[in-house]
């Protein structure tokens, strides 16, 4: 028997809003505000306002993997990769998340949006119940990575060759320099312990 389940889409609109409605300074200081604002008194549900600032949440922006596929007629949204994420009313309509929708440190992300539409307290709500939410994820369902992604490059390892035939040189230098007498000891240290140094 079918069971109705929930879409990635679902859990992060749900992770906006939950954050969105327990982030105390925000519920008490602004709510009030937007209410008068909205003509309601005291008696309306104060999630009425929260509601009211979540219309407000919208934007709209294009991942790494975007691409039309060579068709330019296609709408931004119907992406074969998903790489156009489209908020509407802090609900995702489109698009899988990543580092440019999150933030990135653009003003364009939803983090920024959140942070400057409600509240800086609800923004970093957002990214504790994300980080929570992935860490579950990740020990529920698994995690793999591959060899090549632990491997390192070619260039890499020539730099840290390059680095270590460095130290090893100077330490060489160091060494005939305190054999020769050459080395000059550092204030209040003997010869070896400045070779040591």
């Amino acid at each position: 028997k079918p069971i109705e389940c929930w879409t990635g889409k679902q859990c992060f609109t749900s992770l906006i809003e939950g954050a969105v409605r327990h982030t105390a300074d925000y519920v008490e200081k602004k709510c009030p505000a937007i209410m008068k604002q909205l003509g309601l008194d005291d008696s309306h549900d104060p999630m009425e306002a929260v509601r009211y600032i979540m219309q407000g949440i919208t934007c709209s922006l294009e991942e790494k993997s975007y691409s039309l596929g060579g068709n330019p007629t296609t709408e931004r949204e119907m992406c074969p990769k998903d790489g156009f994420v489209h908020f509407r009313g802090a609900d995702l309509v489109s698009g899988q998340l990543g580092k440019a929708t999150l933030g990135s440190g653009s003003k364009k992300g939803i983090l920024y949006v959140i942070a400057r539409r409600c509240s800086v307290g609800a923004s970093a709500n957002i990214m504790n119940r994300l980080a929570k939410f992935t860490a579950r994820w990740h020990s529920d369902a698994g995690f793999s990575i591959g060899i090549d992604d632990v491997t390192p490059s070619y260039d890499l390892r020539m730099k840290k060759k390059a680095l270590v035939e460095a130290g090893y040189a100077k330490c060489e230098e160091i060494i005939e320099e305190m054999r020769t007498g050459r080395l000059q000891s550092r204030p209040g240290c003997t010869s070896e312990q400045t070779m040591e140094a």
